[in-house]
């Protein structure tokens, strides 16, 4: 959470989950350079998870991986945040993935 992490030449594969079978992000910046992320599976989504956080994915490849649930490979979403205190200015976090020259394939 709210961390940098840098992970280069990198494989994620054959994990089982019930939220992401790969990577969850929430609020943090990681970026995957060079990594492969195949033959994961997981009830929701199946490879990447990121909420409210700044996904980077450079020359990376996704394929093979299955998800039992609606959300399929990767799953980015904006997270509300509602003050108890001030419950009328909620606060808001667009998440955002760039993909750069990645290959997305064979996956549900």
């Amino acid at each position: 959470q709210y961390g940098k992490p840098i992970c280069n030449n990198c494989i994620f594969s054959y994990n089982n989950a019930y939220k992401a079978g790969a990577i969850i992000n929430y609020y943090g910046k990681p970026e995957l350079n060079n990594c492969i992320i195949s033959g994961n599976r997981a009830y929701s989504i199946s490879a990447i998870s990121n909420v409210a956080g700044n996904l980077k994915a450079i020359n990376c490849t996704l394929t093979g991986n299955y998800s039992q649930g609606l959300y399929g490979v990767v799953l980015n979403r904006t997270s509300i945040y509602i003050p108890e205190d001030e419950p009328e200015s909620p606060v808001i976090r667009r998440g955002s993935i760039d993909f750069l020259n990645c290959i997305i394939w064979n996956g549900e």
